[in-house]
């Protein structure tokens, strides 16, 4: 599941969830409720780039 935000969140607001929702480690036990309650097991951070690979296999099957 990937989460963004628009152009229309602040930078500062932006980087205050990221960090947030990064904070959330498993083991943790307040972490653990709001993971679990969202059947998540954590975040990881990426990059635009990351997505390179979903979108080469798009363009084969002609999804863009």
């Amino acid at each position: 599941m990937a989460f963004y935000s628009t152009p229309k969140m602040s930078k500062a607001t932006a980087a205050k969830v990221k960090a947030a929702l990064l904070n959330l480690k498993p083991g943790d036990q307040a972490a653990e409720k709001i993971l679990e309650a969202a059947k998540l097991s954590g975040f990881a951070p990426i990059t635009d780039k990351d997505y390179d690979l979903l979108r080469q296999a798009a363009k084969v099957v002609g999804a863009f």
